[in-house]
């Protein structure tokens, strides 16, 4: 299958340390937690724009209960000209109907739902149609494991919804899918922690290495247009 691929916005996970090494990322776009928030000071001076993420996901994983409240908070005190948007409170493992209280009970600008695999496709596709920035996320169960074939059945029945003539309706995120094994998707944005998790070599320095992998992950985009499943598949996921 033809696909034209296009620019997205790479999202690179923080905290990066030290310092000094985030400092030379200066004009890079970064996505800041709010369960990890130690570089939300420096980004939001050096970044070309950053997301925050509301942190539901890490806190699922550690078994912590978030204050929404405090998240509130946070995210009025750095909505800087340069914060894209924010990631809108969502319950990991939760009902859709619990999340769609959350969603509608949210009332602060640039801000973003997330779309959990589990969730009504019809829930997709209101949420397409009302907000700006719709996030697909929060795989648990049956659709943890992204790459999967059912991962990826699933999403192709997400982007039907979605999509007008295979161009979504709004800007798409993509969480934890910064990987140029799913550039098949009309992605706005994506992240990953990937830079922060790999800065450790014994070759180069990490700074060095953050300059690198940056490149490496940048250099991968998204396509332009859902064109449904690549027609070559395995049990380890697509081949393109």
């Amino acid at each position: 299958q033809r696909r034209d691929f296009g620019f997205m916005i790479h999202y690179h996970g923080t905290p990066i340390t030290p310092n000094e090494t985030l400092i030379k990322l200066a004009g890079k776009h970064f996505f800041v937690s709010f369960f990890r928030p130690d570089n939300i000071g420096i980004v939001a001076e050096i970044s070309s724009t950053f997301a925050i993420d509301n942190g539901a996901f890490s806190a699922y994983t550690k078994g912590v209960v978030i204050d929404w409240c405090k998240y509130k908070e946070f995210v009025y005190k750095w909505m800087k000209p340069n914060m894209n948007f924010h990631i809108i409170p969502d319950i990991i493992g939760g009902s859709w109907q619990e999340n769609m209280k959350l969603i509608e009970g949210w009332d602060i600008r640039r801000s973003a739902p997330v779309w959990h695999m589990s969730e009504p496709l019809e829930m997709a596709k209101e949420l397409s149609y009302s907000h700006e920035y719709l996030c697909i996320g929060g795989n648990v169960g049956k659709h943890s494991n992204i790459g999967s074939m059912d991962w990826w059945q699933r999403i192709n029945e997400f982007m039907e919804a979605v999509c007008d003539n295979g161009v979504p309706r709004c800007k798409i995120h993509g969480l934890r899918m910064l990987d140029n094994k799913l550039r098949s998707m009309p992605f706005y944005s994506a992240d990953s922690t990937n830079l922060a998790r790999h800065l450790s070599r014994p070759d180069m320095s990490r700074t060095a290495a953050a300059l690198c992998l940056s490149h490496w992950i940048e250099s991968s985009h998204a396509s332009t247009k859902w064109e449904g499943l690549p027609k070559q598949q395995n049990l380890l996921g697509m081949e393109f």
